[in-house]
Formats: structure tokens, C-alpha cells, sequence
């Protein structure tokens, strides 16, 4: 027959299970469950494919086929059940808790580890609902005892040359991983405490596992128990840390710091000092991020000087980070501001680029507030990296900060005329916005000096022929 090339279709087309009874479907997953995956006269599946079309028409009655799950056996093959855990997991799915709850009892019961990874997903859409004892206690099981991590694999080196790939990437992929996450979801719908009390005595167990990947899972688990059960938080998070460094720079890690240091900041001061002294850029870049906020949130003004100050790059770029992000609403805007007007001048590209990030984080904010730190901002190296996104952060100011938008564009035509006129630069792109900013400039200042200001800069433009800015005058005279 030679080499063949085409799509895997499904045994039976999804027109023509619309169609299908149950029993009709039940002699279809009998039939189909060999795992063959072709045919020699056609490219047809088996199991794999039919699970697709199976999973597609549950989405649309998941209560009919949650319940035509409760008759799959042991022999059934996994596929099918699969298809019926994320079906019924989907947003779209319209089912009674008590029957996600059924049928996770009877795939409990077939002892099929193949249907673990999807258990613990059929309760994300009912957290809120009453959940009942033991089937908590079936997702508690999958994170204590599945096998299915042989190896921390994350430790190898990845396919770009990086030393290590993110612990969390590949803990949330495993079975335990994601059956504690769901854990951790449970916990802070804990409506009333009663769901913490049942998983405190385990947070021990699981916060001394030997994978790093699992462990950072656990982090949100015991994030969740901070509010009914705090003692026996505390304790497993001693217990949790006492790990390779890279644990520490995972992001439910990152956030289990944040969440403890609002209560005992004494608890994470260690930590964070430990982070900045880490062998390990990504540790060190997370440690800068967490002394920033560390000392703007928590008090300990030590560890921002110590990010701020810190002769490695990668610590300042995880602060300029920081403080770029938390502006808006942070406790000691003086202190990030201070902060950010030193990392405008960094000699470090990749510092700059991180401060750069504070025209988002204003972005449907209050500028009043902030006029002399965009103003700095403006007239700084970090311009560059900042200025597409600046410019959408000032769309639809008026007034006083009219005046910021005309110095915008005022230091980009010095910076960027040689460009402008080329549509394989960035400037090309930023001069339809720089113009567009121009004229609403002009349109809305009282001004007569800020009026003029804004002319001249169109005029210049339209002599450096910027991309686009004849239409865009063309369009506002008429």
C-alpha cells in the first residue's frame, strides 16, 4: 500500500451519535475497546477516537451520560470514562452535583488508575456545593498514594539549554499533582471550616513528599488551609520548604509566601533571604519579586533595599518587576515609586524592560497621582521598551495630563525620526498612535502653548512621512 497520510477519524461520526441510545452506545464501547488504531483498507479508530465523540456529545446532556457512565465495568476501556470526567468537568456542562458525585464513586470503585488524572476535575465546577465526606476523601486518596511519578524529570535539562524546567509544570500534570490542587480549590470554598478540619491531619504527609514537582502543588493546598486551620498550615509549610531552592520560585510557592507573610512576616524573612543568595537565577528573580513586596506590604524595609541595591541583575529584575505591578494600589507608593525611578536608569536591559511593565499596571488607573514618575519615565533610557504600551495607558486622558501624551510624543519624534517612515520597525507602528495621541491633544488642551506644541508635532511627523499619518490627518480634517 505504500506510505499513507490522512486523519484518524472516529469509528462512528459525531452525526450519527447524535442518534444513538444507550444501549446502542453501550454495544459501540463494547465493540470498540481493542486500542487498535488503524485499519489496513482505512484510517479509522478505535477506543481514543470514539472517546472524542463521546466526550462532544456528553458536554451537550451530561446528566444522561453521567449516568451511562454508572454501567461501565472494569473491562471498559479507559478512554470512555475519561471522556466522561472532563465532559461533565467542562463550564458548559449543565449537571446535579449529586450525580458528578455518583458517578466519581463508581469510578472509584472500578480501581482503573488510567481514570485517575480527571477524577478530582468533575468537582471544579460544584466547589461550592456540599460535598460530601467521602468523596473528598477519594481525590485525598489519589494525592496520597497514586504511583504515577516515577522521577522529578523536570530536573533535565530543557530543549532551549536552560539547567531546569519549572517543578510546578510538571507536578501539575501528575496525578497526585492536580488531585491536590483540586484539594487546594476545595479548601478555599471552604464555607465552613469543615473540609479543612478533615485534610489538616495530611498536610504533614503531603508537604514532606520526596518530588519537588508534587510538592509545589501541595502549596496551594496548604495556602487553602491558612484560614480555618493556620497551626497545621504552618507546620507543613516548615515542612514544604525544607527543599531544593528551585521549590521556592514556583508561583503557588510565590503565592504560599505572600499568603503567610501577611500574617507572620517573621516566618518568610529567612526564606526570602535565602532566595536572594540562591545559586539559581529563576530563585533569585522570584526572591527579588518577594523582597520587593516584602518590604512595600509587609514592613520588613530591609528586604527592598536588599532587592533594590542588589549588585545582581536578575534579583533587581524580579523587584522592577514588583513594584512596576503593584503601584496602583500598594501600601507605600513613595517606596515603589523611589524604587522604579532607579530602575529607569538601569544599566541592565532586562531591569529596564521589567520597570517598563508600570505602563501596564497604570493602565484604567488614576494618572493624577503619578504624572511626575510617567514624566521621568518619558524622559528615561526605559522609554523605549515602555512606549507601545504607554501610549495605550494614555489613551483618553484630558487636561493637565494631555500635556504628559504631547512630551510623549514630543521625545519619541526625537528619538525615533529615522524610523518612522520604515514599516519594518516598531516606531512605525507606535507613530499612527503617537499621532492619533497628537491630535486629541490638540482637539481637547484650552491651551494656546500646548495647542501649538501638538501642531508642531504633526507637522513633523507629516514631514518625516510616518507610517500612516497622512490618513490619519486626512480622516480628522474632514
Amino acid at each position: 500500500m505504500g506510505i499513507r497520510i490522512g486523519t484518524l477519524r472516529s469509528p462512528i461520526s459525531q452525526a450519527a451519535a447524535e442518534h444513538m441510545t444507550d444501549e446502542q452506545w453501550m454495544a459501540a464501547i463494547a465493540k470498540y475497546s481493542t486500542g487498535e488504531r488503524w485499519s489496513r483498507i482505512e484510517l479509522v479508530g478505535d477506543a481514543s477516537e470514539l472517546a472524542q465523540v463521546l466526550e462532544a456529545e456528553t458536554k451537550l446532556d451530561a446528566e444522561r451520560f453521567a449516568g451511562l457512565a454508572l454501567r461501565f465495568t472494569a473491562e471498559t476501556h479507559p478512554a470512555y470514562t475519561n471522556a466522561v470526567l472532563r465532559a461533565v468537568s467542562d463550564q458548559g456542562a449543565s449537571i446535579d452535583p449529586e450525580s458528578v458525585f455518583a458517578l466519581l464513586r463508581h469510578v472509584d470503585g472500578l480501581a482503573r488508575p488510567e481514570n485517575d488524572t480527571y477524577l478530582g476535575d468533575a468537582l471544579r465546577q460544584h466547589l461550592d456545593a456540599e460535598i460530601p465526606d467521602d468523596v473528598i476523601e477519594i481525590i485525598l486518596q489519589r494525592a496520597l498514594c497514586s504511583t504515577d511519578l516515577d522521577e522529578d524529570t523536570w530536573q533535565r535539562q530543557a530543549d532551549d539549554g536552560s539547567p531546569y524546567r519549572d517543578p510546578w509544570s510538571q507536578g501539575m500534570n501528575t496525578v497526585r499533582g492536580r488531585a491536590t490542587e483540586v484539594l487546594g480549590d476545595l479548601l478555599i470554598h471552604d464555607a465552613d471550616g469543615r473540609r479543612s478540619a478533615l485534610l489538616s491531619s495530611q498536610l504533614a504527609e503531603l508537604a514532606r513528599g520526596p518530588s519537588v514537582a508534587v510538592r509545589s502543588c501541595v502549596a496551594h493546598l496548604i495556602s487553602g488551609s491558612l484560614r480555618y486551620e493556620r497551626a497545621a498550615a504552618l507546620a507543613a509549610f516548615a515542612l514544604l520548604v525544607d527543599a531544593d531552592d528551585r521549590l521556592l520560585a514556583t508561583r503557588p510557592v510565590e503565592q504560599l509566601l505572600i499568603d503567610v507573610g501577611r500574617g507572620e512576616p517573621e516566618i518568610v524573612d529567612p526564606l526570602i533571604e535565602r532566595m536572594l543568595g540562591s545559586e539559581f537565577e529563576r530563585v533569585r528573580e522570584v526572591g527579588g519579586r518577594l523582597a520587593a513586596f516584602a518590604g512595600l506590604e509587609l514592613g520588613l524595609d530591609r528586604l527592598l533595599s536588599a532587592g533594590v541595591t542588589s549588585p545582581d541583575a536578575t534579583t533587581r529584575r524580579g523587584a522592577a518587576e514588583l513594584c512596576a505591578n503593584i503601584l496602583s494600589w500598594t501600601s507605600n507608593a513613595e517606596a515603589a515609586t523611589a524604587a522604579l525611578l532607579g530602575f529607569f536608569d538601569a544599566a541592565e536591559e532586562d531591569v529596564r524592560a521589567a520597570a517598563a511593565e508600570v505602563a501596564i499596571g497604570l493602565r484604567g488607573k488614576d494618572l493624577t497621582p503619578h504624572v511626575d514618575l510617567l514624566r521621568s519615565l518619558i524622559a528615561s533610557p526605559t522609554l523605549p521598551q515602555a512606549l507601545a504600551q504607554l501610549l495605550f495607558t494614555l489613551e483618553g486622558t484630558a487636561g493637565g495630563l494631555a500635556e504628559l501624551g504631547l512630551e510623549c510624543a514630543e521625545r519619541f519624534l526625537a528619538t525615533k525620526k529615522e524610523e518612522m517612515g520604515d514599516i519594518r520597525t516598531s516606531a512605525a507602528a507606535d507613530s499612527r498612535h503617537i499621532g492619533e495621541l497628537l491630535l486629541r491633544t490638540y482637539s481637547q488642551s484650552p491651551k494656546p502653548e500646548i495647542r501649538g506644541r501638538a501642531l508642531d508635532a504633526i507637522d513633523e511627523l507629516l514631514l518625516e512621512q510616518a507610517y500612516g499619518i497622512d490618513e490619519l490627518v486626512a480622516g480628522a480634517e474632514r
